[in-house]
């Protein structure tokens, strides 16, 4: 295993909240695949809302198969990509505890602004008692300025930012701890990992 996925995968088992920015085709769910690929053999289950239909785990349409799907057993990956069923699986996943939560097109779930979706409330909830529950959020958006600040402000775990030009998302990243030029200057697949208070690196979302 590589040694960003490493970091990444630390992070995840210490329940923080990693957050996955960049433009639309940067490399962000390449990067989300390879670490869910390294910790097949780990025994947590995992929510995943994937409208695209990009992740690995068993898609479900119907709120009832997801709920039995997450059920089945501790190696259990169930994606949907409906925000009121994703919604319902990440209040069971709360009160089970343990199980990995991960938010592609995460503007999707929390928007800014006041907007409300299916999913706000529980979005809010894994955000602020996540931890708690010992269950690591990843979240992913071409869009961080389209997103709540409650998630981009209480993205304390490990940062991958790909290339970004809207001078609203890059407003949201002011505090991790990077170089507005040097994110915007980032090539396709090049991306920076920002751990807080101590590494800022630079990696490709795919082995060369």
């Amino acid at each position: 295993m590589r040694e960003e996925i490493q970091i990444l995968s630390r992070a995840v088992d210490d329940s923080e909240r990693i957050a996955c920015v960049g433009a639309s085709g940067c490399g962000k769910t390449s990067v989300i695949r390879e670490l869910l690929n390294s910790r097949r053999s780990i025994r947590q289950r995992q929510v995943i809302f994937d409208p695209f239909q990009e992740l690995p785990g068993f898609f479900c349409s119907s709120e009832a198969s997801a709920v039995s799907a997450l059920s089945s057993g501790p190696f259990a990956k169930v994606r949907v990509g409906d925000a009121k069923i994703f919604s319902e699986l990440v209040f069971l996943a709360l009160e089970a505890k343990g199980c990995l939560v991960i938010a592609d097109e995460a503007h999707l779930l929390l928007p800014g602004s006041g907007r409300v979706t299916p999913a706000s409330s529980a979005m809010l909830d894994l955000v602020t008692w996540g931890r708690h529950s010992k269950c690591p959020l990843i979240w992913a958006t071409q869009s961080p300025g389209r997103c709540s600040y409650s998630l981009t402000d209480n993205s304390t775990g490990a940062r991958v930012v790909g290339n970004l030009s809207s001078p609203n998302s890059l407003s949201r990243i002011v505090d991790w701890d990077l170089d507005k030029k040097q994110v915007r200057a980032l090539p396709r697949y090049e991306l920076l990992l920002s751990v807080p208070g101590s590494l800022v690196r630079a990696f490709r979302s795919k082995k060369m």
